[in-house]
């Protein structure tokens, strides 16, 4: 199985070496190939970017990708998800994971994820988990900093991450832009797009107006409903929030 997972990183690099650390260090009886589809921002070069090499070289079964995106595509969500829909497509993933950059994830999660969609080859609703964890901001914060000595990968990520306090656990009905995963076919079904290209209004201007996306929520909509799973725990790695500062925040997160 082909997990074709999607992301979109302007600084949040410090934040996405946790990510891709705790992917790579996966594993399990189930486990996927995953294809973790980064889209950057095309000219804004990151030397704290996650090396392509190491992720191939900690685990065969991960390929991590970065996708050069033009200023006008990348400012909406939408549209970004658009173009990784049809690198999924040409790449014949089995199922699409519209996600964020600052996760970390459980070493058996992918495993245990890939299980459940083994039995789930006819579900036309998107697949999420009910309960979320997010990290207190300070901690987390301060974790980064100490580990930055680490180099780009983090050793036992998720289990390090799990140490930190959190802020909040919550438990929601519906699937969120953070994990969406839904199988290609039934994006082929919905015509191959996240976002109606004509309509990227939707989500606001990220550059403008800070990031706010919209589009998830037409999303949820036109896949029709969401199939909740229980995975072992994921951690969203708390930051500051560019709807909460009402701008678009440049500073590294």
């Amino acid at each position: 199985m082909l997990i074709y997972h999607c992301v979109s990183c302007l600084n949040y690099e410090l934040r996405h070496q946790w990510e891709v650390s705790s992917v790579v260090e996966s594993y399990g009886d189930h486990m996927p190939d995953i294809i973790l589809d980064v889209a950057t921002l095309k000219g804004a070069d990151n030397p704290l970017r996650y090396p392509q090499a190491e992720a191939a070289k900690r685990n065969y079964r991960v390929k991590l990708r970065y996708y050069p995106t033009d200023k006008e595509t990348f400012a909406y969500r939408g549209m970004v998800r658009n173009e990784q829909i049809a690198r999924a497509i040409e790449a014949k993933a089995d199922w699409v994971y519209f996600s964020d950059c600052d996760r970390a994830y459980h070493p058996t999660y992918f495993s245990e994820l890939c299980r459940h969609l083994k039995k789930l080859r006819r579900c036309n609703k998107l697949v999420a988990v009910r309960k979320r964890l997010c990290t207190d901001l300070d901690h987390t914060a301060q974790l980064i900093k100490d580990s930055h000595a680490d180099g780009f990968h983090h050793v036992n990520a998720y289990y390090r991450a799990s140490m930190l306090p959190l802020a909040w656990t919550r438990w929601y009905l519906l699937a969120t832009g953070g994990m969406q995963v839904v199988r290609l076919a039934r994006l082929k079904e919905l015509g191959g797009y996240y976002a109606n290209p004509n309509k990227r209004k939707r989500d606001q201007n990220m550059f403008t107006d800070g990031q706010r996306a919209h589009s998830d929520v037409y999303f949820r909509k036109r896949v029709g409903g969401s199939h909740m799973v229980t995975l072992p725990p994921s951690l969203h790695l708390e930051h500051s929030r560019d709807k909460e500062a009402g701008k678009h925040l440049e500073e590294q997160r």
